[in-house]
């Protein structure tokens, strides 16, 4: 019997998911109708002991709510280089297609996306890019979690698609992969 047509072949399960700090969502980053085009919020890798350090990642989710005020904009998930650079993407996204009717500053609901299957190194960031802002008043809030004291192997990174930046130690984009 051939290995392709067996039917009783192993399949290897699918890859578990990876949350940070979801009982600690506490703040929120937000995107605003004034957004700059290809503005970033995410979570930086900082160090090999990360728990998603050489992972291949294949879907991003992020905790995200939109006012109902809110519309267009359009998003995307994805991974980031050291030097902000862009890795991988998911498929875009809108405004119409978030949770909405939770509180923007502790949104308890996901939106999760796919992208092909990419090797997360350290210095990298997962996150969300607003690639043209929404139209109306209110935020499109993300959530995130505040220590206020640096978080191991965690920091959040907010900057505009190409450009160094400095991530801060003490703020997370809360992010689950592979789910």
């Amino acid at each position: 019997m051939s290995y392709l047509t067996n039917p009783y072949r192993y399949v290897a399960p699918a890859p578990s998911m990876v949350c940070y700090n979801v009982a600690g969502l506490n703040t929120y980053y937000e995107f605003r109708s004034t957004t700059n085009p290809n503005q970033i919020v995410g979570a930086y890798i900082d160090g090999t002991s990360n728990p998603v350090y050489n992972e291949d990642v294949t879907a991003i989710s992020v905790y995200t709510y939109a006012d109902s005020t809110l519309s267009s904009g359009v998003f995307a998930l994805g991974v980031w280089d050291s030097s902000g650079d862009l890795k991988n993407e998911s498929d875009t996204f809108t405004v119409a297609d978030m949770p909405v009717g939770t509180s923007p500053a502790n949104p308890t609901e996901k939106i999760t996306k796919t992208i092909t299957s990419t090797n997360i190194e350290n210095n990298d960031t997962i996150g969300i890019i607003c690639k043209t802002a929404p139209t109306g008043s209110g935020d499109v809030a993300n959530g995130g979690y505040d220590k206020g004291s640096p978080i191991a192997n965690w920091k959040r990174s907010a900057w505009i698609q190409g450009s160094p930046y400095p991530p801060d130690a003490n703020r997370v984009l809360v992010i689950c992969v592979n789910e």
